[in-house]
């Protein structure tokens, strides 16, 4: 009877520890599964912030992409108005007046007056004082009455600087 006692304690010993085995085995198992979950939630937050910084840079990449085709687009109008205002304002003659047209920085006509504009007029035997009329678009009238038959050759000038194209040259006949 003792020694089934014994074996009944033995018994259960060897269950009790069966069964801690088995709790800190499914303990272990619980571990391991949570730190596999946060591995993976940590994994999943790092891809998604890699993918945000991506996503970042690249609409920043295309930001510049278009402020560099807008600048070039500007640049290109820019060349293009400094040409069409190269040829417009090549003053035009007519008995004794020229109009021209005044550009802003980017070369682009411009549509409103008070330029500081002025001109001066060699020629002939007396100095001669042009009249200039603001047409309060961008364009002005400069004029002159010549006393005498010659050439004549008009400077103009915007804010102090020769504009492209002046001086122009004018035959009284």
């Amino acid at each position: 009877e003792e020694r089934k006692k014994k074996e009944a304690e033995e018994a259960e010993r060897k269950r009790q520890e069966e069964n801690k085995a088995k709790a800190e085995a499914k303990k272990k198992r619980k571990a391991d599964a949570a730190a596999e979950k946060k591995k993976k939630e940590e994994d999943e937050r790092l891809a998604a912030e890699a993918e945000k910084k991506r996503q970042e840079q690249e609409r920043a990449a295309e930001e510049e992409r278009k402020r560099e085709a807008e600048k070039k687009r500007q640049e290109e109008a820019r060349l293009k108005a400094e040409e069409e205002a190269r040829n417009t304002r090549t003053a035009t003659f007519t008995h004794f007046c020229c109009g021209i047209q005044v550009a802003d920085g980017t070369g682009a006509p411009k549509t409103t007056g008070g330029d500081n504009v002025t001109a001066k007029i060699e020629g002939g035997k007396t100095q001669l004082e042009p009249k200039i009329r603001d047409l309060g678009t961008g364009q002005y009238i400069i004029s002159f009455v010549p006393p005498e038959k010659g050439h004549y050759v008009i400077h103009v000038f915007v804010d102090g600087k020769e504009i492209p194209g002046s001086p122009y040259h004018w035959e009284r006949k």
